[in-house]
């Protein structure tokens, strides 16, 4: 097994042991991920839509906001057909 080299360790004991690095091998590409668990885009990725099409970040709310509407109104029309059951 390869020693690791000091930036390595020093990696290493920034993450907890619930994170992951994925490294990359291949020159002057550089490249991150992030997840978040949430119905919008990150903020500045909004503005970022609505430089290019203005009203586009609106839209996507409203979207989000008609999507929860509609999961809610199963909810309730499923609890009260377990009610009637």
């Amino acid at each position: 097994m390869r020693p690791r080299s000091r930036k390595s360790e020093a990696l290493a004991d920034t993450i907890n042991k619930n994170q992951t690095v994925a490294h990359n091998t291949q020159p002057n590409i550089s490249y991150s991920t992030v997840i978040v668990d949430s119905p919008f885009p990150d903020p500045k990725i909004l503005q970022k839509y609505k430089e290019i099409l203005p009203g586009l970040a609106e839209k996507i709310i409203s979207l989000a906001e008609n999507e929860q509407r509609m999961r809610h109104e199963i909810d309730i029309a499923n609890i009260e057909l377990e009610k009637e059951a």
